[in-house]
This record gives C-alpha cells, structure tokens and sequence, in this order.
C-alpha cells in the first residue's frame, strides 16, 4: 500500500525556495509547519503535532529564510524531510494565538559556536573531576578545551 503526499519532491523544493504565506508543510501529516509570515528576509512558521488545534496549540518561529530552508533540510542528502501540502490557508492572527513563539537568532559566528562549545566541555570536566579515577587523556582534552574557552571570553 502507498500513500500519496499530493506533491513532488520538486514541488517541495520550488515552496522551500519561495515559501508564501498559508503554506502548509507536514512530515507524513504527523508535523506541521505554517508560513504564517513574511518581511523581508525573516519568515515566521507555526509548528504543531497531532492531535493539536492550530493556532491555539502552536508554537509560531521567527527566522531567516536560509535557517528555515536548513532546518527542514536533510543533512546528508538533498530534500527536505518536511513536503508542502498545499498554500492558501488563512493563518492572519496566527502569530500571537500560538502558545508560545521562539525568534531564532542570526547564524552564530564560528567563535560564537566555540564558545559555547568550550562551555559545555568546562561542565564535563567538572563532572570528570566529580568521578574520580585516572582520567587523565579525557582530563587534558577537556583542559585544553577549557583554556580555549577561558581566553576567548576573558
């Protein structure tokens, strides 16, 4: 047995390229995604599982147009795991009637990502140290990690 989605991959592709806003997208109809707004280069989504009553259950994002394409991209393979559905639905209103909205910052910078990286590796050596015992090549990575981290952000 198959199921149809309604729409090619390239249909897909062509909604993630110029999303609109009343778009809907679903992950084998248990996710959805709505373009619920546009400005510029900023999209707003209102995200929802089943069993769920959008808008009143969702989660409204703001992002850049390239982290939405990334988020719902795959990452080893070209496509998305999310297909559009279809467009048109009428979402005005949706932004503030989710339970709760998440505004994605720009793309961190690489030293950005460093950092907090470095700051979760000051946590593990914590937790090493906590442990006891001869960690010592786990201790001097998590160290050098740790000194990275100190003089980046001193």
């Amino acid at each position: 047995m198959s199921v149809d989605f309604g729409v090619s991959d390239t249909e897909t592709g062509k909604a993630m390229e110029n999303p609109k806003v009343g778009d809907r997208f679903s992950e084998m109809f248990s996710f959805y995604v709505y373009v619920i707004g546009l400005d510029g280069n900023m999209i707003t989504t209102m995200e929802g599982s089943p069993p769920c009553e959008l808008p009143k259950d969702g989660e409204a994002k703001t992002m850049t147009l390239e982290q939405f394409r990334k988020r719902f991209a795959y990452n080893s393979i070209p496509g998305y795991w999310v297909r559009y559905v279809d467009g048109g639905h009428d979402v005005e209103g949706w932004a503030t009637a989710g339970k709760s909205m998440k505004v994605f910052a720009e793309d961190e910078s690489e030293n950005d990502k460093l950092k907090k990286w470095a700051k979760k590796a000051h946590g593990l050596l914590s937790f090493v140290d906590d442990c006891g015992g001869d960690n010592g090549e786990i201790r001097e990575s998590i160290s050098k990690c740790v000194k990275e981290y100190n003089e980046l952000t001193a």
